[in-house]
């Protein structure tokens, strides 16, 4: 079984194929087309690295699969199941979740195009930075601790589903903009929870 353990460099895939029997641990920069073939006994985030997706044509699936740290989509890629991001999700690209819900647990940057379909995106992070004006499905965070939800000055958050935004006695979730004085905007069209 080989490793290999990525440390403050970048390994790009370019479009060749991989297959290794033991675990990709990332604590650098992972970079791929999204045509890859990669076979992998595990993807190790403990290294809390950086996957980024660069191709220019559609790929049906994330080829190093559904669980990342930080997560860059600079292509077209679209999801195959539950994607979970437990840092960071940056696309300048195209992400298409297809239904599937997805997990983020820091911040959401969509300076490209976001397409949720039916599904829901997951805040599960403490204190989290919406960036950009976004259009979801379904809206959730909650927490049981004291956390913030921070949406870019002058945004537009627009949910046709259900909302949950909550906190607990005591533990209250504020949500404010990035800039003080300056408004963000939520448009629901759907339900509260």
């Amino acid at each position: 079984w080989q490793n290999i353990n990525i440390v403050n460099g970048t390994l790009d895939l370019n479009g060749f194929n991989v297959t290794l029997g033991g675990s990709l641990k990332n604590s650098g920069l992972v970079k791929l087309i999204g045509s890859e073939v990669v076979t992998l006994g595990a993807l190790d985030n403990s290294g809390q690295g950086t996957v980024t997706y660069y191709g220019t044509d559609s790929y049906p699936t994330l080829a190093l699969g559904d669980s990342y740290y930080h997560l860059n989509v600079a292509g077209n890629v679209t999801q195959d199941y539950q994607l979970s991001v437990l840092g960071n999700l940056n696309i300048t690209g195209t992400l298409n979740s297809a239904g599937y819900n997805l997990f983020v647990g820091g911040d959401f940057n969509n300076t490209g195009t976001y397409t949720g379909g039916a599904n829901s995106v997951y805040l599960i992070g403490k204190h989290q930075t919406i960036y950009g004006s976004n259009s979801f499905n379904n809206l959730i965070k909650r927490n049981n601790t004291s956390a913030s939800l921070t949406f870019s000055a002058g945004s537009t958050q627009t949910i046709s589903g259900v909302l949950e935004l909550n906190g607990t006695q005591g533990e209250l979730l504020v949500l404010k903009s990035s800039t003080p004085g300056n408004v963000w905007n939520i448009n629901h069209t759907g339900s509260l929870k």
